[in-house]
């Protein structure tokens, strides 16, 4: 099949990753993840392994979700839920990308 079909089929979703500095407070992470949770319910967290989190100490503190591909339709409310929240949660900056041909 096409990428497309193939990303549908065997693909994981949608991936969403979120930038907060790294001294952000847990209580502040927990509500981030509360939005995350209440507008795309089927969002999955990921685990950031720990090699990745200790890159250097002014790097950014990376939050990642896997969002379902049937949830699409909730993404625009999640970023407009989050964008005008950015700077109370602490959000520096997000990406949003699709499953690589190379996870599938």
């Amino acid at each position: 099949g096409t990428s497309k079909e193939l990303k549908m089929q065997f693909g994981t979703g949608y991936h969403l990753r979120l930038f907060t500095p790294r001294a952000t407070p847990a209580s502040t992470l927990e509500q981030l993840n509360g939005v995350v949770m209440e507008k795309v319910p089927d969002a999955k967290k990921e685990h950031v392994p720990h090699t990745e989190r200790t890159q250097s100490s002014d790097a950014p503190l990376e939050v990642r979700y896997t969002l379902p591909s049937d949830a699409v339709g909730l993404f625009g409310n999640l970023f407009l839920a989050i964008e005008p929240r950015a700077e109370e949660l602490q959000v520096l900056d997000f990406e949003l990308a699709a499953t690589s041909l190379e996870e599938v």
